[in-house]
């Protein structure tokens, strides 16, 4: 959605938001996962270019250590995966804001060592139907071995030579399901010109985590709404992210902790479209 101004300062005159919370089963404190939350460290790195245009990187942690969430912003965001090895992430994005053309990436990390039977999911989804290059909504859900859940997750759009896609649009969707156990990733791109990949990283935890969820409506003479959604004290966010069911146009925000006002029990989204178009950011947290 090129053209979207994002105003850090002005988020709480963006919408007013639903909190939801969904305790899905225990306490606070009660999953437990081979990382502890105060393992947890986030590292933040940037990536320059002109509006308008897309821009793309690569994002590591530290030497072994492995990426536990990701997220990145001020851009229209067209992908945002972890890579194979867990070492990282590629974020990338049309730069939309004209008073600060970079796109941030953050990376909430945990040593590799303490990452014990974690696992992978991927799919990948190609349509061929005809006519091929009409722009088409792609989704794709994948679900984690059962007892485990879904961190770390994402999507890309790359064409039929495997190169990053500029044809794709920013997605609608980049976020846990509503379970917990699998990630699901949504936006428009070219038939028969696009291929969607879809990861997420499993981690087996000894009970269901909370799964918490807030609801925010675009209002009438705005472009964009967002907030948080909020972990119970104690818990941390194992991974977010960002829904807009219908009538939205662009993510314009996901990340694990908001550089501007730092909180590790908050996940941070931010999203275009309509107004009255919904946005609903998750948080599952453990």
């Amino acid at each position: 959605m090129t053209g979207l101004m994002v105003r850090r300062g002005l988020r709480a005159a963006l919408a007013t938001a639903v909190m939801l919370v969904a305790l899905v089963a225990g306490l606070p404190g009660s999953a437990h996962a081979a990382v502890s939350r105060g393992e947890i460290q986030y590292f933040w790195s940037r990536v320059d270019g002109e509006v308008g245009k897309q821009v793309s990187t690569f994002a590591y942690c530290p030497a072994n250590w492995s990426v536990i969430s990701a997220g990145a912003g001020n851009a229209s965001l067209t992908g945002l995966v972890v890579l194979e090895d867990g070492t990282g992430v590629l974020a990338s994005g049309y730069l939309s804001n004209p008073g600060a053309p970079y796109m941030p990436v953050v990376l909430g990390c945990a040593p590799t060592a303490d990452l014990s039977g974690v696992t992978n999911v991927a799919i990948l989804v190609n349509d061929h139907r005809s006519p091929a290059g009409t722009p088409t909504t792609f989704s794709a859900t994948v679900k984690c071995p059962g007892g485990s859940y879904a961190f770390a997750g994402g999507g890309y759009f790359v064409n039929q030579a495997g190169s990053l896609s500029d044809t794709a649009t920013s997605f609608l969707t980049n976020a846990p399901t509503p379970d917990g156990h699998g990630w699901t990733f949504s936006a428009t791109a070219l038939r028969g010109k696009d291929k969607l990949n879809v990861r997420a990283r499993c981690m087996p935890l000894a009970a269901a985590p909370y799964i918490a969820e807030s609801e925010f409506r675009i209002p009438n003479g705005q472009v964009s709404a967002g907030g948080y959604a909020v972990c119970p004290f104690p818990l941390v966010p194992l991974s977010g992210g960002v829904q807009i069911p219908s009538g939205g146009g662009a993510t314009v925000w996901t990340e694990p902790v908001d550089a501007a006002n730092p909180n590790p029990r908050r996940w941070y989204g931010l999203g275009g479209g309509n107004p009255n178009a919904t946005v609903r950011v998750w948080a599952v947290c453990f």
